[in-house]
C-alpha cells in the first residue's frame, strides 16, 4: 500500500516537470544591481528573479547573452531566443509576462541641507546629477524644467552621467545638491561606496518624478510565459521576491 501511495504521489508531481525546459535567455548588461558582471559571472536582481521564477515549474537557464537595449527587443522575435528580460510590450509575436520589475525614480537630497523640494518645478534652482538620457525617460515636463533656458533663469545646473557609479560619486563628493536616480540603483551604489565616502548621512527621498518604468519578460512560448507568471506570483507570496532585492541593497 505504501508503495502504491508513493507511486501515485510521484505521478501527481511528475506532470509539473515533464515539460520543463532549458532556456536561452537575453539580458541587458551593466545595470547594477539588476544585472552586472562580477568576477566573470553575470548576476543581479533580474537574473535571480528569472532563475527562481522559472525553477518553480522546473525550467532552467541553459545559457544567457547580454546585449544592448536595442538588441534586447529583437532577441525573441528575430534572434530566436526563448526569452528577453526587461522589455516593454510590443506587437512582435512574442508573449509578454506580468510586470516583474518596476523602477522607482526619485530625487534625493541630504537632509542637513534642508532643501525645499515639494514639486518638480523646485529642482532647477539646484545642481542636479542624473543618468544618461534621463530627459528621454522622465517625460516632457521634466525635460523642460531642466532645459538650458529654465536652468539659466533659476540658477541651476544639470548634468547627465553615462556611469551611474560616477553619478553617485558626484553626489557623495558634494558636487551635486540633488541626485536623480532609481532608488534601488542608488541603494546599491550607496552600499558599494560606503568604504570610500560618508554614506550614512540622513537623506530625503522626494517622490516627484513621473514615468516609473514597468518592465516585462518576453517569451517565445506562451506556456513558458504562463509558468513564469506563476513562479513570479509565488516569489511575491512567499516573500522571496523582496529577499532577492534585499540581497543586493541591504
Amino acid at each position: 500500500m505504501k508503495k502504491m501511495i508513493l507511486i501515485v504521489g510521484m505521478l501527481l508531481i511528475f506532470p509539473l516537470f515533464v515539460h520543463a525546459q532549458k532556456l536561452d535567455i537575453a539580458f541587458g548588461m551593466n545595470r547594477a544591481p539588476f544585472v552586472f558582471n562580477y568576477q566573470g559571472e553575470w548576476q543581479g536582481i533580474e537574473v535571480d528573479i528569472l532563475r527562481e521564477a522559472l525553477a518553480f515549474s522546473g525550467h532552467e537557464i541553459a545559457s544567457s547573452i547580454h546585449v544592448s537595449n536595442k538588441r534586447l527587443v529583437m532577441a525573441v522575435p528575430k534572434m530566436g531566443l526563448d526569452a528577453a528580460v526587461k522589455v516593454k510590450s510590443a506587437q512582435d509575436g512574442s508573449f509578454y509576462s506580468d510586470v516583474y520589475l518596476e523602477h522607482k525614480n526619485l530625487v534625493i537630497s541630504r537632509k542637513d541641507q534642508q532643501l525645499s523640494i515639494k514639486t518638480l518645478v523646485d529642482i532647477n534652482k539646484y545642481s542636479l546629477a542624473a543618468w544618461q538620457n534621463a530627459t528621454q525617460h522622465l517625460g516632457e515636463k521634466f525635460a523642460f524644467i531642466v532645459s538650458p533656458s529654465q536652468l539659466h533663469k533659476n540658477g541651476g545646473v544639470y548634468q547627465e552621467y553615462a556611469s551611474q557609479k560616477i553619478q553617485n560619486v558626484v553626489f557623495w563628493h558634494n558636487r551635486a545638491d540633488l541626485l536623480i536616480i532609481d532608488k534601488h540603483i542608488f541603494l546599491w551604489h550607496k552600499k558599494q561606496l560606503a568604504g570610500e565616502y560618508q554614506t550614512n548621512v540622513e537623506l530625503n527621498y522626494h517622490d516627484i518624478l513621473p514615468n516609473k518604468g514597468k518592465f516585462k519578460v518576453s517569451f517565445k512560448s506562451s506556456k513558458i510565459r504562463d509558468d513564469f507568471n506563476r513562479g513570479l506570483q509565488n516569489l511575491h507570496t512567499t516573500g522571496k521576491y523582496q529577499a532577492i532585492y534585499d540581497k543586493y541593497i541591504k
